[in-house]
């Protein structure tokens, strides 16, 4: 389901896209935000940032959310075909929080909450009907934060958080929903942490046959990420993965579309909170690196792999208000691009996103203050493209369009779009598809003078298309549609060869006048793009002056010949 052909990146130039809110690209393409969480209440999504949102293979959209103050847990289904939400359907008994819901790879749903100390479990299918609860339980312990996983077998493995029933500090717990037993393992403690707080927001991947399972823990006096590994028999000893005086937290894994490891974790150690970024491609993480810093305070990053091999990162940020609002970004070909803002409620922070992809769109549901759940919707082949330059130069009747860049080489071929501004809609300027070798050039003879605005899009190997960019040119003069107007020999004796050139293949004729004026010859023929020659026959020309005039797609270009004996 992803591209095969990807450019791998060892490091990244992502300061770049700190500074000035002005300087974000704006895509305007989300779709307003809708709630979903009833009118009365403060609703959340789960502070872990697990999943709050999953797609199934229909398309169709399965949220979760929690009250906090009555402690319930509900969900909804987004209908594909009808186009709206079903009603919410209350998941819990009684006392349910910090909710999340994933689909295994046999397309069931799995929904797993806090229910007093224990975690719920509850299997449902893609129509929103739900088993029977079962639940997580361990003596002088209370579970809360689950973060599930699919498993390649069909089985779930759950990640969670423990206390004691004492107080702190809190550690790693992990259990299996095995699909042959139908049932829940016996839960088993992960970390052996000192700190005071103790471990905190669990997060894992499956990655080249193992799971890879990471929090957060305060053993050393700062939260710091912490990370071990089951090889399928073991839990290897638990290692630390960051080293820095500043608090890290909010640590996220992900495997992206080159199969690559990735872990996005929040650090304050250049001052303001940034979304900072690790990468394991099978032979151990390599260096840290600061992937979204826009000067302001950014949060809890999330994640999603798309169909295109696109991985989705969101997380809050207030770079441009002083509230927090949702900003994404996508990962693509070893690139990262600029950071894009989703969320636009100045008199409300909105945190803790959740996305999820279907094959058209990615959506995100995130909390809205005061006490809501939203989402809100992109189409993917809206979704931004990293590490690609396009760039439009206006030439004489013509734009010269050209584009490289280090995700260019994850895409089979290239479509190009052309749009004036009385225009509402895109014509694609390109009748083959574009392919070849970096850098690309294309040259489009613009019909009319007028400005532009030129659109690049990449397709991959499956099928999908991706918007890279756009660009905007102006043309001065229209090129014409005939051009290099020549006869031969001149003079002439018995014929005379008249060649051309036109931009599109179109019927040509040539018409013969003399010095009067009067039309005496004329002959017609079917041309092609480009280079054109047709001969004329002058036997029957008394010597002297004459003109042949050539007319083609409208236009027309005169030359004069002379016929001798």
């Amino acid at each position: 389901m992803r591209p095969s052909r990807h450019t791998k990146v060892a490091g990244y130039v992502l300061r770049a896209f700190a500074g000035a809110a002005a300087a974000l690209p704006a895509f305007a393409g989300w779709s307003p935000p809708e709630t979903i969480s009833p009118p009365a209440g403060e609703w959340r999504t789960c502070y872990n940032f697990a999943r709050a949102l999953v797609a199934d293979r229909s398309g169709n959209l399965h949220a979760v959310f929690f009250e906090t103050e009555g402690a319930a847990a509900f969900y909804r289904r987004y209908d594909r075909a009808a186009g709206r939400w079903g009603p919410s359907y209350r998941l819990d008994e009684q006392g349910g929080r910090d909710a999340a819901i994933i689909a295994d790879t046999r397309g069931e749903l799995h929904a797993f909450f806090k229910a007093g100390s224990a975690i719920c479990h509850r299997v449902g299918d893609d129509a929103g009907r739900w088993g029977l609860p079962e639940y997580v339980v361990e003596q002088g312990w209370r579970f809360g934060q689950p973060s599930p996983l699919a498993l390649p077998s069909g089985d779930v493995a759950l990640a969670m958080v423990g206390e004691r029933v004492t107080g702190r500090p809190a550690h790693i717990w992990f259990t299996v929903w095995r699909r042959a037993t139908q049932g829940l393992e016996p839960p088993v403690r992960l970390s052996e942490t000192t700190g005071e707080n103790g471990s905190w927001m669990p997060s894992m991947a499956y990655f080249q046959g193992r799971i890879r399972l990471v929090w957060r823990d305060d053993s050393t006096g700062e939260f710091e990420v912490y990370e071990r590994t089951h090889d399928g028999s073991r839990w290897t000893p638990t290692r630390r993965l960051t080293y820095d005086p500043a608090p890290t937290f909010h640590p996220r894994l992900a495997v992206d579309g080159d199969g690559v490891l990735r872990l996005l974790f929040m650090d304050k150690r250049t001052g303001n909170p940034a979304i900072w970024e690790m990468a394991d491609r099978g032979g151990g993480w390599g260096p840290e690196h600061i992937l979204y810093d826009g000067g302001g305070r950014a949060y809890h990053p999330n994640v999603a792999l798309a169909p295109t091999g696109q991985l989705l990162t969101f997380w809050e940020d207030n770079r441009e208000t002083s509230r927090h609002e949702i900003y994404f970004g996508s990962l693509f070909g070893g690139a990262w691009s600029a950071a894009g803002r989703v969320s636009r409620t100045p008199e409300a922070d909105s945190t803790l996103a959740s996305p999820a992809v279907t094959s058209r769109e990615v959506a995100v549901a995130y909390a809205q203050s005061p006490g809501k759940v939203c989402v809100q919707r992109l189409p993917l082949s809206e979704v931004p493209v990293g590490g690609v330059t396009f760039v439009a130069r206006s030439a004489p009747g013509a734009v010269k369009l050209w584009w490289d860049g280090e995700a260019v080489g994850g895409f089979d071929h290239f479509d190009l779009y052309r749009r004036s501004p009385a225009e509402t809609s895109w014509r694609r300027v390109n009748d083959a598809p574009i392919v070849g070798r970096r850098p690309f050039e294309y040259c489009d003879e613009t019909p009319l003078p007028g400005d532009y605005a030129y659109k690049l899009e990449g397709r991959t190997g499956t099928g999908y298309a991706l918007a890279l960019g756009t660009a905007r040119a102006a043309v001065g003069e229209a090129r014409r549609f005939i051009s290099s107007l020549s006869v031969s020999p001149n003079p002439c004796r018995g014929s005379l060869r008249v060649a051309w050139r036109q931009k599109a293949p179109a019927a040509a004729a040539v018409d013969t006048y003399d010095i009067t004026g009067r039309r005496v010859a004329s002959a017609t023929a079917p041309a092609a793009a480009g280079s054109n020659a047709l001969v004329l026959e002058t036997s029957r020309l008394a010597p002297g002056c004459y003109v042949a005039a050539l007319t083609a797609g409208g236009q027309g270009l005169s030359t004069m010949f002379v016929v001798t004996r």
